[in-house]
């Protein structure tokens, strides 16, 4: 599904936000991406739906080297990325049912087609309570709810959420990284990136660790605090 090969991503200012990495992971898995702020774990996420290029290196997404595509064929790419942010990134003159429905207009799906993808990503996030309220009226994690419904929708192969947990609550955190785990289990392959090590812990999941740039452990299925058995 996703591999990076000899990786380096050095930014205008100077900073060497990532160096040399070398990661792979597998399709349909569950992985962590641990490190304290300006590890690198924001750049490798963007790298991943062509948001930043690396300065180095290869990046095979969906089979295809994805620093070599062409501008036509980058929006194919991020059709087939879901990717939840930290801020959540809801259009507030928008319904829940409309921002969720706006990535599917522009793709031309049908009305029918459509209807019938919001009510099922709706009952799965547990918001078709909420398909008429506008962002404003709701909580948090009701908004990040929204956030993950909106990134599944076009049923992605591959989910990225870049701290999806960084402005709730323990319990609210914990409920949307068990949605994202439920999403994981139907098939799709997860990769989150976060600072929080209970959840990381709680999840049991694989965690691969940046400092300095550098993948400095990779550890199969064990928390935060567990030792690396890969590096």
């Amino acid at each position: 599904m996703i591999r990076f090969v000899n990786i380096s991503k050095t930014y205008s200012t100077g900073v060497k936000a990532l160096v040399n990495i070398n990661l792979e992971i597998e399709p349909g898995s569950f992985t962590f991406l641990v490190g304290t702020t300006g590890s690198g774990k924001s750049t490798l996420m963007r790298l991943l739906f062509r948001e930043e290029l690396a300065s180095s290196g290869e990046i095979w997404v969906f089979g295809k080297n994805i620093e070599n595509l062409t501008r036509h064929e980058v929006p194919v790419l991020r059709q087939q990325t879901g990717v939840i942010f930290q801020d959540f990134k809801l259009i507030p003159q928008k319904t829940v049912w409309e921002n969720i429905a706006f990535a599917l207009e522009i793709m031309g799906v049908s009305k029918k087609e459509q209807n019938s993808r919001i009510e099922s990503v709706l009952e799965l996030t547990n918001m078709s309570q909420y398909a008429h309220t506008f962002p404003t009226q709701l909580s948090g994690g009701e908004q990040q709810r929204v956030s993950v419904a909106r990134a599944i929708v076009n049923k992605p192969p591959l989910l990225l959420a870049d701290e999806p947990t960084g402005n709730l609550d323990p319990d609210t955190s914990w409920e949307i990284m068990k949605l994202l785990s439920k999403i994981s289990a139907a098939g799709t392959t997860v990769l989150v990136s976060t600072h929080n090590k209970h959840l990381v812990d709680l999840l049991q999941r694989r965690v691969v660790k940046l400092d300095k740039g550098r993948i400095v452990e990779d550890t199969l299925e064990g928390g935060y605090n567990q030792r690396a058995r890969r590096k």
